[in-house]
């Protein structure tokens, strides 16, 4: 959920730190928001950062097809 009206961009960093995707949104409404991603990922886990003009997070995600 957005806070504010913002950018997002997202970036997956596989499990040795090398990037393998990146995608920039134009500005965002506040709110919640659904954004598709078509990242072509083998099995395995990823770290998802996700930043705004607010700040970042990271996550771990698996990958299972």
């Amino acid at each position: 959920t957005l806070l504010k009206p913002s950018s997002l961009q997202i970036v997956f960093y596989n499990s040795t730190g090398q990037l393998v995707y990146q995608q920039t949104t134009e500005e965002l409404d506040a709110g919640e928001q659904n954004i598709t991603l078509s990242p072509s990922l083998a099995n395995g886990i990823y770290f998802v950062k996700i930043q705004t003009t607010l700040g970042q997070v990271v996550q771990r995600v698996i990958c299972h097809k």
